[in-house]
C-alpha cells in the first residue's frame, strides 16, 4: 500500500500537469518522434470531424454517421494517466446531467490504450469502472490508436465536441476548473 506521502506527491504532481503526454504509437519508420508529433495536431475547431466507427465496451458499435443531428462529446482517456483517472468521474457526472436533462448529446469516453493484450486491457478498464462506479458509455480505441490518431490526440485527457452537422465545435486538453460548466456550455453552444 502506498504511503500517504506517495499519494499526496502523486496528487500534487497531477494537479500541476494539465494532461498526460503520449507519444504516437503508429511510428513505422525511423523518423524522429518530434517530427511525427509536429505533423499530428488536434483537429481544428470549425473543421469537419473525422468519421469513425468504434466498438463499445458492451460489444455494440457506434458509427459517427448515425450521430448526425446531435452533439457528440468525445473524451479520449487512458488507464495509465493519473489526470484521466481524476477526470473520468467528472465526465460520468456530465453524462448523467445530459441524460437527466434529456439533451440531444451523445457522450463517449474513448479509452485509448497501447496494450496489445486485449483481454488484459479490458480487465483493467472494467476493474477501474467498477471500482469507481463509472457508468458512462466507453468506446475502445485499440492498440495503434486509430481513432485518437485521426483526431490528432497526443495528450490525455482530450475532449472533442462535435456539432449536429459534424463540425468540431470545441476542443480541450487536460481538466480545467469548472469542467462540467465548460462542457455543458460548449455542448449547448454547439446545439445553436
Amino acid at each position: 500500500m502506498p504511503s500517504t506521502r506517495t499519494v499526496l506527491l502523486g496528487l500534487a504532481t497531477s494537479l500541476l500537469l494539465p494532461a498526460c503526454s503520449a507519444q504516437p504509437r503508429t511510428i513505422t519508420t525511423d523518423r524522429d518522434v518530434s517530427d511525427v508529433q509536429k505533423t499530428r495536431a488536434l483537429v481544428e475547431v470549425g473543421t469537419m470531424a473525422p468519421e469513425f466507427t468504434i466498438e463499445m465496451l458492451d460489444g455494440t458499435r457506434i458509427d459517427s454517421r448515425d450521430l448526425h443531428g446531435q452533439v457528440v462529446v468525445l473524451d479520449f482517456w487512458t488507464t495509465w494517466c493519473l489526470g484521466c483517472v481524476q477526470e473520468l468521474p467528472v465526465m460520468d457526472e456530465f453524462s448523467d446531467l445530459v441524460d437527466q436533462q434529456e439533451l440531444s448529446i451523445t457522450v463517449i469516453a474513448v479509452n485509448t490504450h497501447p496494450n496489445r493484450d486485449g483481454e488484459k486491457h479490458l480487465a483493467q478498464v472494467r476493474s477501474y469502472l467498477d471500482q469507481n462506479g463509472i457508468e458512462l458509455p466507453i468506446g475502445l480505441d485499440p492498440s495503434g490508436n486509430p481513432m485518437a490518431e485521426r483526431f490528432g490526440v497526443t495528450a490525455f485527457p482530450t475532449n472533442v465536441i462535435i456539432d449536429p452537422e459534424g463540425r468540431v465545435a470545441a476542443t480541450n486538453v487536460g481538466m480545467k476548473t469548472g469542467y462540467i460548466d465548460w462542457l455543458m456550455g460548449q455542448a449547448h453552444a454547439a446545439m445553436e
